[in-house]
């Protein structure tokens, strides 16, 4: 059964190829908290050595919504998709001051930040729409558009004063048939409980 893996995977595999974030792309499981302390440096420093730390994308929790219970063909899992893409607001990813004026100090607001990393959140999407069409994945995962998608914009966040936005949308995984965690006998080993109250109503409560 494909799930967190192959997201995780799938969103790596077009954040490696953007300009913008570079490769910058890891699981936020502490939902940002990372960004207040050496977490993210640590990653980065691991995974990618010699890189800059910033702009960066962090997936937060996946949250899993659907009717789990049946087993057919028809069965799929909603997951609300969390992506944070930040960025200092005033320095550059190379921890140079952004668009400086004479007296050093930088011209570039939050506002413009936020206008960056949406555009960054934008072109994510339209590029997982194309891979996955391209791949064939059709069958496999989709981008909803049971609900809308949320660009929420975020300011001055953890350690580094971060700012950008949130990329709130909702994907589709298909469910496979199969019951892993049990045997093929499971159904017949089981022996469920009489259907009667094993704890009637008394009064010295």
């Amino acid at each position: 059964m494909i799930g967190y893996p192959f997201i995780q995977d799938l969103f790596a595999s077009i954040f490696a190829e953007s300009k913008i974030i570079d490769g910058r792309f890891f699981i936020g499981p502490q939902w940002a908290k990372e960004l207040n302390n050496l977490n993210i440096d640590e990653c980065i420093a691991n995974a990618l050595p010699g890189k800059q730390k910033y702009p960066v994308a962090l997936l937060m929790p996946p949250i899993q919504k659907g009717h789990f219970q049946y087993v057919d063909q028809q069965s799929k899992s909603n997951i609300e998709i969390g992506l944070l893409l930040v960025t200092p607001a005033y320095y550059t990813g190379q921890n140079v001051v952004s668009q400086p004026a004479q007296n050093n100090i930088s011209t570039h607001t939050v506002l413009q930040t936020w206008h960056d990393m949406a555009r960054v959140g934008k072109d994510f999407l339209r590029v997982l729409d194309q891979v996955i069409m391209k791949a064939g994945y059709q069958n496999t995962i989709c981008i909803s558009d049971k609900s809308v998608q949320e660009i929420i914009p975020v300011t001055e966040i953890g350690t580094d004063k971060c700012s950008g936005v949130l990329l709130r949308f909702p994907i589709q995984l298909s469910l496979t048939c199969e019951v892993e965690d049990y045997a093929d006998t499971y159904l017949d080993d089981i022996v469920p409980p009489d259907a009667t109250d094993s704890h009637p109503l008394h009064e010295d409560i």
